[in-house]
């Protein structure tokens, strides 16, 4: 492949990617066993690819992915209270994860 296919090719994964895991917000137990399997990829091919285009893990990826929604809902609704907006409490964020909220 050209470099230009081979970011198109890239490009399509992670939109692809993205989208999958944004399906699952709100299921608390999605991991990556689960992801690989709805992206028709072993884990390890997974871990590989995202790291690869993304330098992330792929427990990182899925991670900021659901960050990104929270500030995405905090943004506009202001007035929401966090654990409106968190996982369950076996997911909690971390205090470190919602002082990043507040910078996004």
């Amino acid at each position: 492949k050209d470099i230009i296919e081979k970011a198109s090719s890239e490009n399509d994964f992670i939109k692809r990617a993205v989208a999958m895991v944004q399906t699952h917000l709100d299921d608390s137990d999605y991991n990556r066993e689960a992801f690989a399997s709805d992206m028709g990829l072993s884990a390890s091919s997974l871990y590989n690819k995202i790291r690869e285009v993304t330098g992330m893990n792929v427990s990182f990826f899925i991670r900021e992915i659901r960050m990104k929604e929270a500030c995405r809902i905090a943004k506009s609704e202001p007035d929401i209270r966090i654990r409106n907006i968190s996982p369950p409490p076996s997911r909690r964020l971390s205090a470190c994860s919602l002082r990043n909220i507040s910078r996004a």
